[in-house]
């Protein structure tokens, strides 16, 4: 009967365990933000898989970037920009690179 009471014992602080468990993934996964969420996913990846998550998510970063420069120019927000550092060349104030 030990035995028996024994072995329901541990079944059921097992089931319990996973029990909570499944209750705090579910509820951390329900607060946690997307970033979050991406770095935990970072986080768990293997040395190769990360080097090419590294390099796909910079290639990714500067086409970002390019894009901003872009509509950035086209909207006129650099106009300012290019005007000064043609007026600087003009009146001698750059040296050649």
């Amino acid at each position: 009967m030990s035995i028996i009471f024994f072995y329901c014992f541990v079944s059921f602080k097992a089931v319990k365990t996973i029990f909570y468990d499944y209750l705090y993934t579910a509820y951390k996964a329900e607060t946690m933000t997307i970033l979050e969420h991406i770095e935990a996913q970072v986080q768990q990846l293997s040395p190769s898989d990360f080097a090419k998550f590294r390099e796909w998510f910079q290639e990714y970063a500067w086409q970002q970037w390019d894009r901003q420069i872009e509509q950035d120019s086209k909207s006129g927000k650099l106009q300012a920009l290019a005007e000064k550092a043609l007026a600087d060349h003009a009146a001698g104030r750059t040296k050649p690179l």
